[in-house]
C-alpha cells in the first residue's frame, strides 16, 4: 500500500484539483474521498451512484485504482452515472 496522488475533476467541473488516495483504494472508496469535501459545497449532492472514468473508460468501482492501471498525477473524472 502506498500513497497515490492524482487529479480529479468532479462533475464537469473545468478544474482539476488533487487528491491523495492510496494504491489499494476500490474505485468506490476513491470515489468517496474525492468527493467528501465537494459534494454539497460546489457540486450539488444528488441520490444517485457516483461513477469514475480514466482515460476515457467507466472504472468497475470493485477493482482497486493498481488493478485500473491508476497511476501518479493520473486524471480521474467523477460524475453522477
Amino acid at each position: 500500500m502506498s500513497a497515490l496522488t492524482v487529479q480529479v475533476a468532479v462533475d464537469h467541473e473545468l478544474c482539476l484539483r488533487l487528491a491523495m488516495l492510496e494504491d489499494t483504494d476500490s474505485v468506490e472508496e476513491a470515489a468517496r474521498k474525492i468527493t467528501e469535501q465537494i459534494l454539497g459545497a460546489f457540486v450539488p449532492v444528488q441520490d444517485r451512484p457516483l461513477a469514475v472514468s480514466h482515460r476515457g473508460r467507466t472504472l468497475d468501482p470493485r477493482l482497486t485504482l493498481t488493478a485500473c492501471e491508476v497511476g501518479p498525477m493520473d486524471v480521474l473524472r467523477v460524475a453522477y452515472a
